[in-house]
């Protein structure tokens, strides 16, 4: 399993409010995009709710990546 992919599974496997397929897509792509420095876009059409809620998710994943960083007493990157 990635390090993305248990970052991922740890902030949805406990209570939380519900989040969207494309929130839960823009986070995952995220931590993948730090961790592999694969591309990241939004497979969503701008101005659509998915659209904004990917990103939504993508703020959230770099603020777990960024997290998992200091866990791990690594850079900010």
């Amino acid at each position: 399993m990635t390090i993305a992919k248990q970052i991922y599974d740890k902030a949805f496997s406990s209570a939380r409010s519900p989040r969207s397929e494309a929130y839960k897509a823009g986070v995952l792509d995220t931590l993948t995009f730090k961790e592999t420095g694969s591309s990241l876009k939004s497979p969503f059409q701008p101005g659509t709710a998915e659209s904004d809620a990917w990103f939504a998710g993508n703020s959230e994943g770099h603020c777990l990546w960024r997290e998992y960083q200091e866990e791990q007493g690594g850079n900010h990157t």
